[in-house]
């Protein structure tokens, strides 16, 4: 053991030797005034993260709910990661809802998830033993403590709780963004000298400053994005180190590192094409396509994974991975391209071990596309389904041209079903396919822009809505990676500004400089500005009303804020302006998609809350119609029985008999299920003279709740 430890020293020790000796170097920047590497590494994770400096104050957002305050593992702290690892990333949020979950083959990201219950464990846990509202009461004086107010509305809630260490949380995530940063430079100007050190920096700074990235960096969810690319980018690092040198720590690490990528998305498995594909293109020695152990390496592989998905079970799983383990030992021992693949196949195995595990009884397949929202496609035709799918793959690209009107939802009646008359679907075509085909060319011709190429086509295909349906049209998270792609692709020709002649060269060395140093600042300033929009749901949702009036989700997710906000105010008169701005967007939303019971769930509290439960009821009973598997509607259905039945006790108390027996009925036609509704019936019914009703009722409520008085009041009426 002591023998290991010293090597992990002498190992990491050389690792950050090597690091520093880099940082050391020139610079070799032909047009920018930055003389040393360590100058550019930090002048672009700098810039990084003064991008989102302004998030740091930042709330919770859109899906950050999902996988934070309604995650019972990631509440629990430390002691939750082995649940996290054993479930589907969404297992929680759908049980605390009551729904199924319909995304065919599940989720399965569980590192950010991790990293939430780790901050958990230092902003402070929930412990079982203390009821949610109290959960903000962080010292266990039983009173509200001006320290732990946090959301300011003098009261002690659960949003007190859940305010504590979102600072952190949006913090880690631009020091993330910033080392991502950092990584690209460093990957591309150590492993990758066919581009030049102009290219790198130019496509680094693009890639910190683009808008099409804020979601990424100001919604906490988001973070399985980041680490994404943060441990694709070390597996590229330490793939091309182990191929440089060949040292067994630089192929034990890539391993680990390859292994957190899977973990942490699956975008991770592309990387068993373009690791491969890079060391062609780039011309590493060592690399031979023609290599037997190559291709025993991988059919070994393939043979297992197959093998796997077919007798997965407890028991055979394990099995056929030390048995993978065991046979292709001596790949690993060999060196060069082949024990690299061995090890890549070990880290997939273990990956899909986890994975099988956790989301092996996820999805309906059935409840997914007759969802609008998981399905967008539902109420297209065949042909309107390829061609709007089409255009979206050319609306990506426009974005990261120019991301003009950034949107945080691109779901149903965002984008307008496209047909093949549409001229934007053959631009697409068009497009595309001369990438294709440029693509094709290049690699087989090994030159360098094939890179960023395939990295493009390797992150665009698996969100592109053709070969896996993602359960989404669109989103600016999703095209996070390609964007690295994007940004080396349309720098390359500063490659070839340096032939210039020295006239022209001279001019270029001021000109480019300007140029890319407004891009620079319009990038920032108009990043900078979009994070204020990611503040909360109220100010994201309201932002993007005004560019998507017609999204479903922004509609009945604003309403549902504003009915939030007015449940918790004592102020009459902003409670009811509240509630009325709730039920205008519903208004609007149900205009929009009538078969969506989230917006009844909304109006159905809305009127709740202004105590008309007539409105309410019946807003929920609506919902209900449409989706009778609601679960919240039906609790809210509950609490209204509830409310008639006091209602119809005010009445019976001033001996208002037929008033309190009319909220009676209301409160069994809410829920049949009220045992206290049918009983004080049948007390009215019997003090009318319909005992034999009143004995129906009474027989009912015993049926549901066997209360020693109902069996009391039940026996004194058929001894009369």
């Amino acid at each position: 053991m002591q023998l290991f430890i010293l090597h992990c020293k002498i190992y990491f020790k050389t690792l950050w030797q090597s690091l520093v000796l880099f940082l050391k170097q020139p610079s070799q920047l032909l047009f920018f005034p930055l003389t040393q590497k360590l100058q550019v590494f930090l002048i672009l994770t700098l810039i990084a993260a003064g991008v989102y400096l302004n998030t740091l104050g930042h709330q919770m957002a859109y899906d950050d709910e999902q996988v934070i305050r309604k995650n019972e593992f990631v509440l629990k702290g430390v002691k939750g990661i082995p649940d996290i690892l054993m479930n589907d990333a969404f297992y929680s949020f759908y049980k605390q809802s009551n729904i199924e979950n319909i995304l065919p083959g599940g989720r399965y990201r569980p590192l950010s998830i991790i990293t939430y219950a780790i901050e958990q464990q230092f902003v402070g846990v929930k412990h079982d033993s203390l009821p949610i509202q109290f959960a903000g009461d962080l010292n266990y004086n039983g009173r509200l403590d001006a320290d732990e107010d946090l959301v300011k509305d003098y009261v002690l809630t659960e949003d007190d709780f859940f305010a504590h260490g979102l600072g952190l949380r949006h913090f880690i995530n631009v020091i993330l963004f910033a080392l991502c940063v950092g990584f690209i430079y460093l990957f591309f100007a150590a492993y990758i000298p066919q581009f030049s050190p102009d290219v790198v920096f130019v496509s680094c700074l693009l890639f910190a400053i683009h808008p099409i990235h804020t979601e990424v960096v100001a919604n906490i969810k988001s973070r399985d994005e980041l680490l994404s690319l943060f441990f694709i980018l070390g597996s590229f690092m330490f793939a091309f180190r182990y191929i440089k040198n060949f040292k067994k720590g630089d192929l034990i690490l890539f391993t680990f590192v390859f292994f957190l990528a899977l973990l942490s998305k699956e975008y991770a498995v592309t990387l068993m094409i373009l690791i491969p594909c890079a060391f062609f293109i780039f011309k590493t020695p060592t690399f031979n396509w023609k290599d037997a152990k190559l291709y025993l390496a991988l059919t070994l592989f393939v043979l297992v994974f197959v093998t796997s998905y077919f007798t997965f079970n407890y028991l055979w799983f394990p099995i056929i991975i030390l048995l993978y383990a065991a046979i292709g030992i001596k790949l690993f021992l060999k060196t060069g391209v082949p024990a690299l693949v061995w090890n890549m196949g070990l880290a997939l195995c273990l990956y899909f071990a986890l994975r099988w595990h956790a989301t092996a009884d996820v999805g309906n397949y059935e409840l997914f596309k007759n969802n609008i929202i998981s399905n967008p496609y539902l109420a297209a035709t065949a042909q309107e389904t390829i061609a709007t799918k089409l255009f979206v793959l050319i609306k990506y690209v426009g974005l990261l041209i120019y991301p003009n009107s950034l949107i945080s939802d691109y779901s149903f009646n965002t984008i307008a079903y496209r047909n093949f008359m549409s001229w934007e679907v053959w631009v697409s075509i068009l497009f595309y396919s001369s990438l294709l085909i440029a693509t094709i060319v290049l690699f087989f011709k090994r030159h360098p822009l094939a890179f960023p190429l395939l990295i493009f086509w390797a992150f665009m295909l698996p969100i592109a809505n053709i070969f896996i349906d993602i359960g989404a049209t669109m989103g600016e998270r999703l095209v996070f990676h390609a964007s690295l792609g994007f940004c080396f692709i349309i720098t390359w020709p500063i490659n070839l500004l340096k032939n210039m002649e020295p006239k022209y060269l001279k001019i270029t060395k001021i000109a480019l400089p300007l140029f890319i140093l407004t891009i620079a600042i319009l990038g920032f300033g108009y990043s900078y500005s979009r994070n204020k929009d990611w503040k909360n749901n109220q100010t994201l949702f309201a932002a993007d009303l005004s560019k998507a009036p017609k999204n479903i989700v922004l509609l009945s997710g604003l309403a549902a804020n504003y009915g939030e906000l007015a449940s918790n105010t004592a102020n009459l008169s902003k409670q009811k302006k509240l509630v009325a701005q709730s039920i205008e967007l519903v208004d609007r939303g149900l205009q929009q998609n009538a078969a969506y019971s989230t917006f009844y769930q909304t109006l159905a509290l809305d009127f709740y809350i202004l105590k008309d439960f007539d409105k309410s009821a019946s807003a929920a009973k609506g919902g209900l119609k449409v989706n009778p598997t609601n679960t919240a509607l039906q609790n809210i259905l509950f609490a209204i029985s509830k409310e008639f039945v006091v209602k119809g006790n005010e009445f019976y108390r001033i001996n208002k008999k037929d008033s309190a027996l009319l909220y009676f009925n209301k409160a069994i036609k809410a829920n049949t299920n009220n045992a206290d509704a049918y009983y004080n019936k049948a007390v009215i019914l019997k003090q009318q003279g319909d005992t034999i009703n009143a004995i129906d009722c009474l027989t009912k409520a015993i049926k549901i709740e066997p209360k020693e008085q109902f069996k009391e009041r039940l026996k004194e009426l058929r001894q009369k």
